[in-house]
């Protein structure tokens, strides 16, 4: 079953929209730029993530950016490289990238809107879960790599050690 882009909107209303609902339910800072893009600040528990979601309606995808700065002044390029590569390899949805120059990492995902499954409010939850997951799965392990504490082999452990017990 295909839909057109008038058929989607009307049937779930604009995918900006979606966002900016979800965003201003759960008392995220938000700032719309118009139909294709809202920026979003969302505190995690390791950092402050910039989500920045743009659809491109004439592709029919809705992207979802998350953009966290480190400091790399110890890290290894190689290093940092070599995180960024073994996180990707564990991400189930998007993938990490590092602008290394300007100390900023990227978590990308997309989202394509005109196939048989439209998107749904809860679809969207879950791009903002998966961006922030990944995010708070995988700063330790950058800014380990970053502070050039860690080679990125050990550094990327402390990213899947599954903790067991209670507090």
């Amino acid at each position: 079953m295909e839909f057109t882009a008038s058929e989607f909107f009307n049937e779930w209303g604009h995918p900006i929209d979606l966002a900016e609902m979800f965003a201003v339910e759960n008392g995220w800072i938000n700032k719309r730029d118009g139909d294709e893009q809202i920026l979003i600040e969302v505190q995690g528990v390791w950092r402050h993530y910039r989500l920045n979601v743009s659809f491109l309606e004439d592709k029919g995808l809705l992207n979802y950016q998350s953009v966290f700065r480190i400091r790399l002044d110890k890290g290894e390029l190689v290093e940092v490289l070599k995180a960024v590569n073994y996180a990707n390899q564990m991400c189930r949805m998007g993938a990490f990238t590092v602008r290394y120059a300007e100390e900023i990492f990227v978590f990308g995902c997309s989202q394509s809107l005109f196939d048989e499954e439209c998107m749904s409010g809860q679809q969207v939850e879950h791009l903002f879960d998966s961006c922030i997951t990944h995010c708070e799965q995988f700063y330790p392990t950058f800014q380990l790599v970053a502070f050039g504490d860690k080679d990125a082999d050990t550094a990327i452990r402390t990213a899947i050690l599954e903790t067991k017990g209670e507090c």
